[in-house]
């Protein structure tokens, strides 16, 4: 009978763990969603204010930078983007619509970084995808 208690209590504790990792990942999640918001936010203020992607240029660096949800290493590798984007835009190579497109998909893939790894790993996509349109 002690046995069978026993096996019965570490489903019970295996059970309960599982749980906890489900909604340990389901918060972080929600997280990035919110992160991912709260940024867009900045941005769509920026956009309002002018919608021209060269003219929002100073706002959307500022809001990078003051950003709380964005590693400062990426912080320096969406400013590079932000004035690679600029450049294509002044080049007649890529149109308004384009432009900002390209900044809002590279600003969700900044915002998803949760730790330094992923930091350091979504540097390397950044660096790759500018790299690709120099």
């Amino acid at each position: 009978m002690d046995k069978f208690i026993n096996k019965f209590e570490i489903v019970k504790i295996i059970k309960n763990f599982i749980v906890f990792i489900f909604f340990f990942s389901l918060i972080s999640c929600t997280t990035n969603s919110y992160n991912y918001s709260k940024e867009l936010s900045k941005i769509e203020e920026c956009k309002n204010i002018e919608p021209f992607f060269s003219k929002s240029r100073t706002c959307l660096k500022q809001s990078i930078i003051s950003s709380d949800v964005i590693y400062p290493k990426l912080v320096s590798d969406m400013e590079n983007l932000t004035d690679l984007i600029d450049n294509r835009l002044n080049e007649n190579k890529i149109s308004n619509d384009m432009a900002w497109k390209l900044f809002l998909e590279n600003l969700e893939i900044a915002v998803g970084a949760s730790t330094l790894s992923d930091a350091e790993d979504i540097s390397l996509k950044l660096n790759s995808f500018i790299e690709s349109i120099t």
